[in-house]
């Protein structure tokens, strides 16, 4: 019967590890839901959700739990609490998807530990995890050096740096930290010589690529991972060899870098993320308890900094996140946010700890360094919003780190059994809301490419208003400066005004507040056009417009 179960879910896994992370859909940009990538992964992860729990409801499985889940449902709730005191509600409605992302993560978790994985088995799903590495390793070859990826793929190679299926080069490069090291781990203890050869490929490809991605947070995840199993594996001659040839792979590709991608500078980024961190911290000072409210750091961080005495806005009115995931719960949430964040954290380290006690534990310990790249990089960025793809690596890693002597029956009674089967119809409900999401997507991209002229046909198409409910609200309300452009009708701005002034309070959009000033004009209301000219000013100072 497990046998069965892990056959079905590794070959889910597998299918997402080979096909779905490789399969580009148009889009315009943006995180969340708004990348088919997200949508696909959620969909895979809530399949699995669904295969799992429906065993467990049709075989009467006891469910199985381990102290470490506690700590994730523990920080779940308590990352969830903020969202009743937020007081405003454009705010809570911003931030209600991310709270939702954090059950689904939760929930995954737990499925994740129904699933028995003994050594071989563990085996076989980092092997997959390293094939779907070397499959974004490819796709980013595919960018670089195929003409035709500027039509197959969307990228321009004279634009950006490669960035495989993420559409962000930082977010491949933690994904390929974490592939570095699951070669490198591999490679130092496997015994197969045909698979040691291809594993050392695999390894001179990951320190090349890392390389020519020129991301500072793939750097810091494999240098850190590496010098963890330095001190375990430094007297392997097997080891050794693996570092020179990543080693060498990595000065070649750095030999050839500026001939293949440009050199990047960071000057002006390191200056946006010091600011960033220091007006971060003092909204913490100021209000360390409560927080400012979830969804607000967008809105509010601009004008605490501007209110603080920043002369200049440089790139810090697009800051919709402080680059750490600790700091962005605090700042919005509070004391109670923080000691969310705190548990999860603490349960990721006790990963660690207790499988250290036992030296015949020491093979999950050091898989517990293949979760350093993704974790470092939420210390910095916010790849968890930006990338599906990464919270499911990290979850499953996680799981493979944890023994089976410390999962624990917990009965098969009428309370596992409710449980199963709300989470199996959660789980159905969210496959079905994954996929029709991705026809919401191809529709709003489609109309988007076309200016919007066909938006009022294109809208009746979408079969999920959900998904995707901001970009097309966004979509509607351009759609009626438009049509007043068309007729001149006054009538058709009524909604815009309400509309604009309710997504300012969220997000910092130049071209809102211009139509909107613009509107306001249209209709008469010069002193509340004044107004809001006068708060692009200072957001926008080199806007043109608002000068």
């Amino acid at each position: 019967m497990f046998m069965s179960l892990y056959l079905k879910i590794s070959l889910l896994f597998a299918f997402w590890c080979i096909a779905v992370l490789l399969y580009y859909i148009p889009n315009m940009g943006g995180s969340g839901l708004r990348l088919p990538q997200n949508l696909m992964t959620w969909g895979v992860m809530a399949a699995l959700v669904a295969a799992v729990f429906h065993d467990g409801l049709r075989h009467r499985v006891e469910l199985r739990l381990t102290a470490s889940f506690w700590y994730v449902l523990g920080g779940g709730f308590l990352l969830s609490v903020p969202l009743f005191w937020t007081a405003r509600q454009e705010w809570q409605s911003s931030a209600v998807m991310r709270v939702i992302g954090i059950w689904g993560a939760v929930v995954f978790f737990l499925c994740l530990l129904q699933i028995p994985l003994n050594s071989k088995k563990k085996r076989v799903w980092l092997v997959l995890l390293l094939a779907a590495s070397l499959g974004q390793i490819a796709f980013a070859c595919l960018q670089l050096f195929y003409p035709q990826a500027i039509t197959l793929v969307e990228f321009n190679r004279l634009l950006t740096r490669p960035f495989g299926i993420f559409q962000q080069p930082n977010l491949l490069a933690s994904f390929l930290a974490t592939g570095f090291l699951i070669s490198l781990r591999l490679l130092t203890t496997t015994l197969q010589k045909a698979f040691w050869w291809l594993l050392c490929i695999s390894l001179m490809l990951h320190s090349a690529w890392l390389v020519a991605i020129q991301s500072r947070i793939g750097w810091l995840g494999a240098l850190a991972g590496t010098l963890i199993y330095g001190a375990v594996y430094f007297r392997r001659r097997r080891f050794l060899l693996a570092l020179l040839m990543a080693m060498l792979s990595a000065l070649a590709s750095w030999l050839m870098l500026p001939d293949a991608i440009p050199v990047i500078e960071r000057a002006g980024s390191n200056a946006t993320r010091l600011l960033t961190l220091e007006y971060t911290l003092q909204m913490i000072a100021e209000r360390p308890w409560l927080g400012w409210g979830y969804g607000s750091f967008e809105h509010e961080f601009i004008r605490y900094a501007i209110g603080s005495g920043l002369r200049t806005t440089m790139h810090l009115s697009r800051i919709t996140h402080p680059h750490n995931e600790v700091l962005y719960a605090w700042a919005e949430g509070g004391i109670i946010a923080l000691i969310g964040m705190l548990l999860l954290f603490f349960g990721w380290l006790r990963l660690a700890s207790i499988l250290n006690k036992k030296r015949t534990l020491i093979p999950q310990y050091l898989v517990w360094v293949l979760t350093l790249p993704v974790v470092l990089h939420t210390m910095t960025e916010y790849p968890l919003y930006q990338s599906a793809p990464h919270i499911l690596i990290l979850l499953v890693i996680c799981r493979l780190v944890i023994p089976e002597r410390d999962v624990r029956q917990c009965g098969n009674g009428a309370g596992p059994r409710i449980l199963y089967a709300i989470v199996l119809v959660a789980s159905v409900a969210t496959v079905h809301f994954m996929l029709s999401g991705l026809q919401t997507n191809s529709v709003l991209t489609r109309t988007e490419r076309n200016r919007l002229e066909d938006f009022s046909q294109q809208e009746t198409r979408v079969v999920n208003t959900l998904a995707q409910g901001k970009r097309l609200d966004y979509d509607r309300h351009v759609r009626l400066l438009l049509d007043f452009n068309e007729s001149r009708d006054v009538r058709s701005l009524k909604d815009f005004q309400p509309w604009a002034e309710r997504y300012l309070q969220v997000h910092n959009d130049a071209n809102v507040y211009w139509s909107l000033i613009r509107v306001l004009q249209i209709r008469g209301d010069m002193r509340n056009a004044a107004l809001y000219r006068s708060a692009a000013q200072f957001l926008f100072p080199q806007d043109d417009r608002f000068k």
